[in-house]
């Protein structure tokens, strides 16, 4: 039996945002919202970037269709009223060979969006060096989301790379 193959990714995205509401589901939909993806159906995916796939520039909202299912890999954080702020970064490793794969880390964590940044760096690096990989660069997106001091909601930020 000859079964077909996925068609495999030829571009990916990377996003951030942050967003409030009442529930934590409410903000994360408004951050993912504010992120240019919250109309398609996203499904979290493991970390690795096919080769040759390149970073589109055009907003993701402008060539897919809303409701369309996209593979994701993304962070997120969630602050209520009176938690310290939260930050979600994430980053994709770009191998020095477009024949060769990518790799995509997140992180969230209660701190600074710069500490966030910094630490998604460092694991975009560990993870091409366990796999003898260079690195061309080294793209990044944060968010950072603290609740209003003067309102009982959540918050949140999230980043995400979409791969389609």
């Amino acid at each position: 039996m000859n079964q077909s193959q996925p068609s495999k990714p030829k571009r990916f995205w990377i996003v951030s945002g942050t967003g409030t509401g009442n529930t934590a589901l409410t903000a994360f939909d408004a951050a993912v919202l504010n992120a240019g993806i919250g109309n398609f159906n996203l499904v979290k995916v493991s970390s690795i970037v096919p080769p040759n796939c390149r970073r589109e520039g055009a907003p993701p909202e402008a060539l897919l269709t809303p409701g369309s299912v996209v593979p994701c890999a993304f962070a997120h954080g969630t602050a209520k009223h009176g938690d310290q702020p939260v930050s979600a970064a994430i980053g994709v490793a770009v191998p020095e060979s477009p024949d060769d794969i990518g790799v995509v880390m997140e992180i969230a964590v209660s701190s600074d969006e710069d500490e966030a940044r910094r630490m998604v760096r460092s694991m975009c690096q560990e993870s091409m060096e366990m796999r003898s990989l260079g690195v061309k660069e080294i793209l990044l997106a944060s968010a950072q989301a603290r609740p209003p001091e003067d309102e009982d909601c959540f918050s949140v930020a999230v980043a995400a790379v979409l791969i389609h």
